[in-house]
């Protein structure tokens, strides 16, 4: 991360800290710094307030507790990161603890060869895990949706999971209505669920070794550091 897009992520959460409005204090950090509209994506996805982060990260919970348990899987949203992890984009480990990518944002929902390959290695991570049961939910609205839960549900048949895949014009909203484990990065669900689990990050982390995670968290760490220590220094000196 280069120093511009660094001071840049310092200021936005200094005003996240200070209980801005999260959009009016990205338009005044990307305006001061001339930010893309992927880097201000970036800030928008990766960067919480302390209170957020906190409060995010509390309903996260480890593999080891997802034995037995029911999955509820935002399908898209799963997908389409380790999609972009298989293509070789930029991944980022945000502070709320998700793991993201930017540039699904940006690209229609398109099923295609490495949606299945994403999927094999969501079932695959999934019977690895031991849950008790997946439903794996998928916006209606998105072409060819009732295809990919189709082969979902035959997919599950072969390797002996149970569960199932089926579409919903409120995808979200049901996943959010439904007990289980949630596994799924949107903001939306995340402030709504009671239990998280990062499925795409820990596909990510756990079986794509060659997948370089850019931790923004700890970037933001280190800068706030080099910021105090740069202030001491100068305040010593002076």
């Amino acid at each position: 991360m280069d120093e511009r897009l660094l001071n840049a992520c310092l200021d936005y959460k200094y005003l996240l800290a200070r209980g801005y409005n999260r959009e009016g204090a990205l338009r005044f950090v990307g305006n001061r710094y001339l930010l893309s509209k992927v880097e201000r994506l970036l800030l928008y996805r990766a960067v919480f307030s302390p209170e957020e982060v906190a409060e995010r990260r509390k309903k996260l919970i480890q593999a080891s507790v997802l034995r037995g348990k029911t999955a509820l899987i935002d399908g898209f949203n799963v997908l389409t990161t380790i999609e972009a992890a298989l293509r070789g984009d930029k991944i980022f480990l945000c502070e709320d603890g998700f793991v993201r990518d930017l540039t699904s944002i940006y690209r229609k929902i398109k099923i295609n060869p490495l949606t299945f390959r994403a999927l094999e290695e969501a079932l695959e991570a999934l019977r690895e895990l031991k849950v008790g049961r997946v439903l794996m939910i998928f916006d209606a609205q998105v072409s060819r949706s009732g295809d990919l839960s189709s082969s979902v549900n035959e997919l599950l048949n072969e390797k002996g999971i149970r569960g199932e895949a089926f579409t919903s014009k409120s995808a979200d909203s049901e996943i959010v209505r439904l007990e289980g484990v949630i596994m799924s990065s949107d903001s939306y669900i995340i402030s709504r669920a009671k239990e998280l689990f990062d499925l795409a990050g820990h596909i990510i982390r756990e079986r794509f070794k060659d997948c370089k995670l850019i931790d923004v968290a700890k970037a933001i760490r280190e800068g706030s550091r080099r910021c105090l220590g740069d202030f001491l220094r100068e305040s010593l000196e002076g």
